[in-house]
């Protein structure tokens, strides 16, 4: 069993800058007085910290919203926003993609 040598809760080294990209799909625009919008939104980035040796045939994993809580990921806050909520029907809608660079996709709707 491997020990799992990561912890959210240590800071990411100051010597390295993560870029992280920001992609927005709209599926719904509706303007009244103001207005609401319905959207994918979908970051990538990469944490050497994630990443593992691939395997045949196991070239990335694919992990549910449980997995964002135990990870860094991104602060990104919308500016001048009078409300908002991540869309949670039976589960939090959160997928994330990890590849063997560590390389991850983070998508919410």
């Amino acid at each position: 069993m491997y020990k799992l040598l990561y912890s959210l809760h240590i800071l990411y080294q100051i010597t390295f800058i993560t870029t992280v990209n920001l992609h927005f799909f709209i599926t719904n625009l509706l303007f009244f007085q103001d207005f609401t919008s319905d959207f994918y939104f979908r970051q990538t980035w990469r944490d050497h910290r994630l990443s593992f040796n691939a395997k045949q045939g196991i070239k990335e994993l694919y992990v549910g919203a449980e997995v964002a809580d135990r990870i860094w990921v991104p602060d990104t806050f919308f500016a001048n926003e009078k409300s908002a909520y991540f869309h949670e029907a039976t589960t939090p809608n959160t997928f994330l993609r990890i590849n063997a660079t560590g390389e991850v996709l983070r998508s919410i709707r």
